[in-house]
């Protein structure tokens, strides 16, 4: 084998062409002409086979790298691939093809050692396929072993000190998180953290969740059929089909799912209030609850020419039963430490709410370089919701109130995003417009608080440019997002000047991503913003009970955040570093309704800022059949208020813990064993305690993993309980909810011929629909 290989340097030596400092490039796919990203691509010197320099290919298995030897000879080479070699003689060597090495891909455990998550430019990239997060079960399962994550029993994802993520699937937005349960983890390639997003994305938007699926195959009918069900003290059920038929560049798809949920709640309550007089409350309250949900999509694609797709989809969302509620609440109140009274109150609640969305886009290339991406959206929505009390005094008159509030809005958005090769880099650039009409009532028949009529009215443009450049494994990006906002607030028909209010923000990105010898690592910034929701903006007073008001706050300003993240990845380890100043933050706090001081009120301020520093360390080894997910995430935040006329600082650290474990198990069992754990300290002006869960799981693939059954056991110990203490000027609450979070849950996936959609609409407003 030697003498063969001396005899080809040689011949490739006496045959080659000098080259004398350019860049050599080329991509390397594998015997099915499929991209081979990461494999090794060395230069050596002949004809002592020296090394010179490497690189590492992309993605899309396309590498470059500078040749200052004259003449030489390239090596190609991948784990589970014979390596190959090619004379270093031309510029472009275009297609390099590896062949499978049978030897090589019978050694899992050397294959096992590639890293599953890396860090590339100001993201996290978790690879999926070939690694056991493929056989975990569904998209939801795959998301709570990502580092950096957190997915809590309702589905809410939270990326650790960033805040909800906006999250795409093939470039597609998710709008309800129920969908990434009906998404198996091996239908999933790889899914890419963005922490820090550029200047395309919204202002408001802190943290970006990209997930890429496997490429499709077939044609024809496909889809699925789910269903699930879990007792936590009641049943909760959800069942979903959806199906897509698809034949050469286009396709239809639709969908229906309906959702019955149960929840029930404890909640204990103290109140200290510091008005004329020294008030405390003591409340409990049992709290019982049913969701019964409707979603159904429909839409179609046609993909026309190499390079250019179109679509529409629609969709609607309705609770077409009801979400309602009752809660039986027993107040022992004092005054100047005297009793002063004890109300029962019966409280019944009723919610309905309907939205309608509608997204259309283009998606193609334009001028062989000209890439062009532009989506429309129209969002209608209404809400209406009643809330009905019973209160029963020992010193006050019995009563009922009645609370009626409704809401209707209207969302039309566009968004252009051009992308164009420049010089050695890529210029992504666009604009953004959309407007909002949204219009709130509340009565209250007993003339207690008073009735209002209030309006909406806001238009954002936005423009924004952004340029990245790469010099062989260090890369650079940055970009400019101005923002123009102009809201109008209308009070009965009239508007009110006071609270009207015009924006004009410029918003730059920056970073920068280099390698510090084996360790990967990536420096950004960014400026973002975080306006006020409309309910936050609302300004009308609401009745919760006697002794407790609330009202949103028309004058809130939005906040603006500056980010300085750097992360480092070092084969499974990962490290990311933070530190947040937050201008104008935004917090809910209560104060006194009226002088006494028997009447709390909660609403919503500005505080003239807020810090917080991070720390997230996550390792992700594979020993065996085990392969744990580890992650700490420690925020020590700098903040401080007023309480009782003196400062107060809220400065104690939170910390989380969360240990996932998988075992493989012989004949395709997977055994799920999950822990978290969060210490007490600060979040905003709320001392929080400490909390964790226990979750358990096992699951089997059936009929060639067409069919999956998943049981699960959730929150086993019973420990996922909220408690806290809130400080405000001249209130100080206590609080503690407990709720039935424990539960057996049995999930049925049935597919057939899964032909995905090609649908690539993205969404013109998400962050906008978000605040609606």
């Amino acid at each position: 084998m030697k003498i063969h290989r001396l005899i080809l340097i040689a011949m490739l030596f006496i045959t080659s062409y000098p080259l004398y400092s350019q860049t050599v490039k080329g991509k390397i796919v594998d015997a099915d002409n499929q991209p081979l990203p990461y494999a090794n691509v060395v230069l050596l010197s002949l004809p002592d086979s020296a090394f010179v320099t490497g690189t590492v290919s992309d993605e899309q298995g396309v590498f470059s790298l500078p040749a200052h030897e004259a003449g030489g000879l390239l090596r190609f080479s991948s784990i589970g691939y014979t390596t190959a070699y090619k004379p270093c003689e031309v510029p472009d060597l275009g297609i390099i093809r590896l062949e499978s090495d049978a030897q090589l891909l019978g050694e899992v455990v050397v294959k096992a050692e590639l890293p599953v998550t890396r860090v590339k430019d100001n993201a996290l990239i978790t690879r999926v396929t070939g690694s056991l997060l493929s056989r975990v079960g569904t998209g939801s399962d795959v998301i709570r072993r990502i580092p950096g994550l957190s997915m809590d029993g309702n589905k809410n994802i939270e990326v650790f000190g960033k805040g909800t993520p906006l999250i795409y699937i093939n470039g597609r937005k998710v709008r309800d998180n129920a969908e990434l349960e009906q998404l198996s983890s091996g239908e999933i390639e790889s899914v890419e953290l963005i922490t820090n997003p550029g200047a395309e994305y919204d202002a408001e938007v802190k943290a970006i969740l990209k997930i890429k699926t496997v490429k499709p195959v077939g044609e024809g009918l496909g889809g699925y059929v789910y269903a699930d069900g879990g007792y936590a003290e009641a049943w909760n059920l959800s069942e979903q089909v959806k199906l897509n038929y698809r034949k050469g560049g286009f396709d239809v798809f639709g969908s229906v799912m309906h959702t019955d949920e149960a929840n029930k709640q404890h909640e204990s309550l103290t109140q200290t209030m510091h008005g004329d007089h020294l008030w405390y409350l003591s409340d409990e309250a049992n709290i019982e609850g049913r969701y019964k949900g409707l979603s159904a999509q429909a839409g179609m694609n046609l993909q026309f020419g190499e390079h250019h797709s179109a679509g529409v989809m629609y969709e609607l969302k309705r609770m077409p039963y009801l979400t309602s509620g009752t809660m039986d609440q027993t107040y022992d109140v004092t005054r100047d430490g005297e009793n002063y009274d004890r109300m029962n109150s019966q409280m019944d609640a009723y919610k309905h709410a309907t939205t309608h969305k509608l997204n259309a886009y283009y998606t193609g290339k334009l001028f062989d370089k000209l890439s062009l991406d532009f989506n429309f959206d129209y969002l209608y929505g209404k809400n209406y919701s009643k809330q009905v009390s019973d209160e029963n005094s020992t010193t006050e008159a019995d009563r009922t109130v009645t609370s009626i509030g409704t809401a209707d809005y209207h969302l039309y958005a566009a968004k252009l995003v051009l992308a164009y090769p420049l010089g050695k880099g890529s210029l992504r650039f666009g604009a953004e417009w959309n407007r909002t009409n949204h219009t709130d009532t509340y009565v209250n028949p007993e003339n207690i608080v008073a009735d209002s009529d209030t309006r909406s009215e806001e238009n954002k443009a936005a423009v924004f440019a952004e340029y990245g450049i790469a010099w062989g494994k260090t890369s650079l990006n940055a970009g400019v997002r101005y923002e123009h906002t102009a809201y109008d607030y209308f009070i009965g028909g009239v508007r009110a000047d006071d609270e009207c209010r015009t924006y004009d923000n410029v918003f730059p990105t920056l970073s920068l991503s280099f390698p510090i010898k084996h360790v990967s690592s990536s420096l950004s910034y960014t400026m973002k913003t975080l306006r006020p929701t409309y309910t936050q903006l609302d300004g009308s007073v609401q009745y919760s009970n006697r002794y407790m008001y609330r009202k949103g706050n028309p004058l809130l300003s939005p906040q603006q955040m500056h980010d300085v993240t750097w992360m480092l990845g070092y084969r499974f380890l990962n490290v990311s570093l933070a530190y947040q100043y937050i201008k104008d933050y935004i917090d809910s706090e209560r104060s006194l309704y009226n002088q006494e001081g028997s009447t709390s009120l909660q609403t919503y301020v500005n505080f003239k800022k807020n810090q917080q520093l991070s720390l997230l360390v996550s390792l992700s080894p594979v020993v065996g059949c085990w392969h744990p997910v580890a992650s700490a995430y420690v925020c020590q935040p700098f903040f401080e208020t007023q309480v009782f006329g003196k400062t107060q600082k809220h400065n104690n650290p939170m910390a989380t813990f969360t240990l996932n474990n998988d075992f493989v198990l012989p004949k395709d069992f997977v055994l799920t064993l999950n822990m978290d754990f969060t210490t007490a300290g600060n979040i905003g002006i709320i001392q929080r305690c400490n909390y964790g869960t226990l979750n358990a799981g096992i699951r089997k693939d059936l009929l060639n993993k067409r069919l999956t059954l998943n049981l699960q056991g959730m929150d086993l110990l019973d420990t996922f309980h909220q408690k806290g203490v809130q400080y405000s000027p001249l209130i100080v609450n206590t609080y503690e909810d407990t709720y039935n979070f424990r539960q057996v849950k049995l999930t049925v996936t049935y597919r057939f011929n899964m032909t995905k959609s090609k649908y690539k609409g993205t969404g013109a407003a998400n962050e906008e629909i978000r605040r609606l």
